[in-house]
């Protein structure tokens, strides 16, 4: 029985860490996802998707979890988990998106997000004179090349139609490539992480989160 409770420990805290860290990147993103709005438009459908966008990105969430979820003291090894087989000579020269048959990722590693950062739109990045109307923002997806440009609205034209911001604009590139039976898990797009541009200050090219990091760094050293 208490090498039972033990497991049962050890499982409820590695199952709770796990749940946490997506639940903090489901939060903690710069632009909020929208199944999420989705869901709050179910519960609050007065208020228009843009309000609710507009809440998450200033909503600062922690989660809690109970006792249940924390380590135990007692030494005692973690539940083990089946580990896939080693691949044989021959795949293990191919990719892992081709021996699986997914697409290869075109995902860059997550930037964490400052509070500061969150609070800072694309409008302040024109505002600031880091992008400029008629500026060309680049997204790399599916091993293809897609091109926006800026305008001095601030809003984004892709493929000759305009969308009101960049992870509009983000998600009509995965809807171009994917198709229309595309699930909106995968369409949802983080529009920060998907642009690139070049900044005008440094000469190089960066993701449009790293360079509102800098925007406000620069706003601190004022």
């Amino acid at each position: 029985m208490r090498d039972n409770r033990i497991q049962e420990l050890w499982r409820s805290f590695f199952v709770d860490r796990e749940v946490n860290l997506a639940l903090n990147d489901l939060f903690a993103s710069g632009e909020p996802s929208r199944d999420l709005i989705a869901l709050l438009a179910k519960r609050v459908p007065k208020l228009p998707h843009a309000d609710l966008r507009a809440s998450l990105q200033r909503v600062r969430a922690t989660f809690d979890f109970p006792r249940a979820g924390v380590a135990p003291a007692i030494s005692a090894p973690p539940v083990p988990t089946p580990r896939p087989a080693e691949p044989s000579s021959a795949e293990s020269s191919i990719p892992k998106s081709r021996v699986s048959g997914q697409p290869p990722s075109t995902r860059s590693r997550k930037i964490a997000v400052s509070e500061d950062e969150r609070h800072v739109g694309f409008e302040e990045l024109m505002a600031a004179g880091r992008v400029a109307p008629g500026a060309t923002l680049h997204g790399d997806y599916m091993g293809q090349r897609h091109t926006a440009t800026v305008l001095a609205s601030g809003q984004i034209r892709y493929q000759e139609k305009v969308y009101p911001s960049v992870s509009a604009a983000g998600r009509a590139v995965k809807l171009h490539v994917r198709g229309r039976n595309t699930p909106e898990s995968t369409l949802s797009t983080d529009g920060w992480d998907f642009w690139r541009t070049t900044d005008p200050v440094c000469g190089d090219e960066v993701s449009l989160k790293a360079l509102r990091r800098r925007v406000v760094h620069a706003q601190r050293d004022q």
